[in-house]
């Protein structure tokens, strides 16, 4: 495993062991065995670790997003999303809620595939005639 990796996975672990969700670039160094030099040159900044990290860990939540196959029902690919979301959102919370943190200067990619797939999604609804409304781009 390379540095960086090892770096997101002690930052990964550390998020999901802690009570508030917060970590110090300090533990995260500690556990991954490296200066905090290292982090910074390769992450820039807590705000670039936490980023990666959650790019890291909702990554195996939009690998079943990804390969989930389309049914001819938008309306059930949409509660189905929902329910897998919700349960990811259970079983990882402090990830969850750093995702869509507004303390995060930039939002991670992986939250702009999350709204990607959603907003396909809608689409497929609104194409059907479906929706009262149509969907919206979030700004950026």
């Amino acid at each position: 495993m390379n540095t960086r990796s090892l770096i997101i996975e002690a930052a990964a672990e550390l998020i999901a062991q802690s009570p508030s969700g917060d970590v110090s670039t300090r533990a995260v160094c500690e556990a991954a065995g490296v200066q905090q030099p290292v982090l910074y040159r390769l992450f820039g900044d807590k705000d670039g670790l936490l980023a990666a990290t959650v790019d890291h860990v909702w990554d195996q939540y939009l690998e079943t997003k990804r390969a989930a196959e389309k049914s001819a029902d938008p309306l059930h690919d949409l509660l189905a999303g929902w329910d897998s979301h919700v349960a990811f959102a259970l079983a990882h919370p402090n990830a969850y809620k750093l995702m869509f943190a507004p303390a995060l200067r930039s939002m991670p990619e992986a939250a702009q595939e999350a709204l990607r797939i959603l907003r396909a999604v809608l689409e497929r609804l609104a194409a059907q005639g479906r929706m009262r409304i149509a969907p919206r781009s979030r700004p950026a």
